[in-house]
């Protein structure tokens, strides 16, 4: 069985991307990196450093991007205010909390899990593609309702999407070909343009109206559409 896309494109199998297009956490590790910080610093009767949001987000997009480890980027941040032992005792109880919240306070996108619904009932194979650490992924795709699909973590593959070792991993265990395999993500150059130069089928239901530059600029073969739910209606 196969889906019918736009340009008269068809495919075998769909991937999707987790984050900001299945669901979204609200930034649940930022949130919660910060909060710590907040305890710690009151703790020791000191105030957060000024750029302390924009300091948590660096470490943490520098372990998204496996430059570090997710509990040695929080406890990096976290030694600011406390000790390296306590910084790194924090940062195992951070990624525990982390991983609880995200069990029951994803928000799952609208018609995201009735498209994959839709979409297994016709046979196509379904899989999810996303880069991260591998317990809070895990969590996220079974508070949506989506912890029975194939689920490809970076941290478990050793390749961060936009790399075209990501996206072969996930044509591989969907059992197709690049060129009948869709993939569909929020985010235009790591998801779509990545999907793009692997030779996928790329899908772009952009989180929020994209920017007039990134309209006019993206390649002619890209499919936007404005909700998941447009894939398989």
């Amino acid at each position: 069985m196969s889906l019918a896309l736009a340009f008269g494109v068809e495919v075998d199998a769909v991937g999707f991307d987790l984050d900001h297009t299945l669901g979204f956490d609200d930034r649940l590790e930022l949130r919660t990196l910060l909060r710590y910080a907040r305890r710690a610093a009151a703790t020791r009767g000191v105030t957060l450093a000024a750029p302390v949001r924009e300091q948590a987000s660096v470490l943490l997009a520098r372990a998204r991007a496996g430059e570090l480890t997710v509990d040695r980027a929080v406890a990096l941040f976290l030694t600011d205010y406390l000790s390296v032992r306590e910084a790194e005792q924090q940062a195992a109880r951070w990624r525990d909390e982390v991983v609880a919240e995200a069990r029951v306070a994803m928000r799952p996108a609208p018609g995201a899990r009735a498209c994959v619904e839709r979409l297994e009932a016709r046979g196509l194979p379904v899989a999810i593609l996303t880069n991260g650490w591998s317990p809070l992924q895990e969590a996220k795709a079974e508070s949506l309702g989506l912890g029975h699909l194939p689920l490809l973590i970076s941290e478990h593959i050793g390749a961060l999407k936009p790399a075209p070792e990501a996206f072969a991993a996930l044509v591989a265990r969907l059992g197709t070909s690049p060129a009948r395999t869709a993939y569909v993500g929020d985010d235009l150059d790591t998801d779509v343009l990545g999907a793009r130069a692997a030779a996928l089928v790329p899908v772009w239901v952009p989180e929020r109206e994209p920017r007039l530059d990134d309209v006019c600029t993206v390649p002619g073969d890209v499919i936007r559409l404005r909700t998941i739910t447009e894939l398989a209606p």
